[in-house]
């Protein structure tokens, strides 16, 4: 080996100059060292093929090789060979238990296919060996979060903070977790205000002087790890594609890591697309900086991996909308997309950022094309109400469950069918069920759904609700669009916060009150009542969707242009 030229990769690959210390490297020979980084340089490189070809004669060296066994692990996962990487980081922990990135690693892959009860024993287990592991507590917290255990999520993103002041993504995580559970507004807001304090104490950014442009069209910036299959595109497709383009230039930074057809249809549409997945915090701000947007729209809050950038001041005015339901808590986020329902007078003292009302909602959603047809309500044949939530099991609170379970209670003999993919696992199953066990719903009046892979099939389920049930604190957005969309109304809890408060703007605005309770008592005498009357569930059946199709609420242009007349007066000012 050519220790020299070894040396001079080593320089490039730590300088992050992956391609010329594959060069270099060339001339190296085949030991084992340099295989190893000839290997790790080509997937820098994202030659995921290569790379495994040079892990692969390594380990035919120097078989068992914890790097080795590691990188290629990485490599596979990288290039979604998932049963590959499992494989990899599991021979790495049955080597030596407790290999903190391994451990990770598989717990996060197992998590996203769904083994919830797997992951959690393999990240707990690697925590016997590194209890204050920072990436490791986050995982954790993560898988109890998809399993429904939201206090537990808490206090391991809690740790997670405390382990690593620095990692602000476990503050992120912690403050998302918040909002699912009942807590006071001024301790939710308190808790976001210092994760901008963390901010600045850690990293000290200077954020720059910027100005918006006086002249040709106002650049607009749309930032999201979400411009793929996800609820948030269901959302802002409609808003990207119905902007004036003769007074407004749109650009879209998409944090995407793994495209797919809606992240190519929506790149399709869009003027200027930024591809920012593989930047860093620091290289992602200063490549927005220079594409001088006046406008920066974040789509994500504290669910997205570039917040930060916002923190650091990437455009003269910048904007929080969907996404997230508060505050960034960001000195450096102006404004904020708001509606006069979820966002009534007196709560703007909960944002750091200043409110922009839009008259006609602040939602355009674009329903599927492929939506089944409609059904008659199941209780016609079935002779019982079935109610019905598809939300994210880290919003069904124990208030959710109090409140589910009153309905249910008002109802003799009704159901309730919840759909969500860790129902896949018995230990979330036998959790839920004994939840609803101590308000006394056995667990014969509830049906757990698992996961539904066809977009149509999913909304097909639908046709077997009377009533969908929304969450709380938390309500469903998407759920909800999707629900009315199928003929099924929401029933809703009016809350104290934004999230809270989602469902009653959504349902005010098709003139759907009466399904808005004041509290858990009115929840159960509303559910009571359309028990009673049920031909008023036939009716609504026949027209939620048209009522739906004929509202503001499905207006992509109107929603673009309020949105635009605000972006106008904000450059002005």
């Amino acid at each position: 080996m050519d220790k020299q030229l070894y040396q001079q990769a080593l320089a490039a690959y730590q300088n992050g100059d992956f391609s010329h210390a594959v060069e270099l490297l060339a001339d190296c020979g085949d030991s084992f060292d340099v295989l190893v980084m000839r290997g790790i340089c080509l997937a820098g490189c994202r030659e995921f093929d290569s790379a495994l070809v040079q892990f692969n004669r390594a380990d035919s060296l120097q078989p068992d090789d914890l790097q080795i066994l590691f990188n290629r692990g990485v490599v596979y996962e990288q290039s979604a060979h998932w049963k590959e990487a499992a494989a990899d980081y599991r021979r790495v922990l049955a080597l030596k238990p407790g290999h903190p990135g391994a451990g990770n690693n598989l717990t996060n892959i197992l998590k996203a296919h769904g083994c919830i009860d797997e992951a959690e024993d393999v990240c707990r287990n690697a925590l016997m060996h590194s209890p204050d592991n920072a990436e490791l507590l986050i995982s954790l917290g993560n898988v109890l979060a998809v399993a429904g255990d939201i206090d537990g999520s808490l206090q391991a993103f809690r740790r997670a903070v405390d382990a690593a002041p620095s990692a602000l993504i476990a503050y992120s995580n912690y403050l998302l977790d918040m909002n699912y559970l009942p807590l006071p507004p001024e301790e939710v807001f308190r808790e976001h205000r210092m994760w901008n304090r963390l901010f600045m104490e850690t990293r000290h950014p200077q954020p720059p002087e910027l100005r918006p442009r006086v002249e040709g069209r106002i650049r607009v910036g749309y930032l999201s790890p979400d411009f793929r299959y996800h609820s948030v595109a269901y959302f802002i497709e409609t808003v990207l594609t119905n902007h004036d383009r003769s007074q407004f230039e749109i650009h879209a930074f998409s944090d995407v890591r793994e495209p797919d057809d809606i992240t190519r249809r929506i790149a399709a549409g869009i003027e200027q697309w930024h591809d920012i997945s593989r930047m860093n915090v620091d290289a992602a701000a200063e490549y927005i900086r220079k594409t001088g947007v006046d406008i920066l729209v974040d789509l994500a809050g504290h669910t997205g991996r570039k917040l930060p950038v916002f923190a650091m001041r990437c455009a003269p005015v910048q904007v929080a909308y969907l996404g997230y339901p508060n505050t960034t808590g960001l000195r450096n986020m102006d404004y904020r997309f708001a509606d006069e329902f979820a966002d009534p007078p007196g709560c703007e003292r909960f944002y750091t950022e200043k409110l922009l009302y839009l008259a006609g909602g602040m939602w355009a959603y674009a329903p599927l094309d492929i939506a089944p047809e409609l059904s008659p309500p199941p209780c016609l044949k079935n002779g019982y109400l079935t109610f019905g939530s598809f939300n994210n099991i880290a919003k069904v609170s124990d208030l959710t469950v109090s409140c589910w379970a009153a309905a249910m209670m008002a109802c003799p003999g009704s159901r309730i069918l919840l759909k969500n993919r860790a129902f896949a696992e018995k230990r979330v199953c036998r959790n839920i069920e004994a939840r609803f066990a101590a308000h006394g719903i056995t667990a014969e009046r509830i049906e757990l759904c698992r996961f539904e892979p066809s977009a149509a099939g999913h909304l097909d389920i639908y046709n077997r609700v009377d009533l969908a049930l929304d969450t709380v604190p938390y309500n469903g957005t998407t759920t909800t669009f999707e629900a009315l969309w199928m003929g099924v109304p929401v029933l809703t809890l009016d809350g104290v916060s934004h999230a809270g408060r989602v469902g009653k703007a959504i349902l005010t605005r098709l003139g759907l009150n009466s399904f808005v309770a004041a509290d858990s008592a009115d929840f159960a005498r509303i559910a009571a009542f359309y028990n009673s009357e049920r031909q008023q569930l036939t009716a609504l059946r026949q027209v939620l969707r048209n009522v739906l199709a004929d509202s503001p609420l499905l207006d992509g242009v109107r929603l673009a242009r309020e949105m635009e007349q605000h972006y106008s007066a904000i450059v002005k000012r």
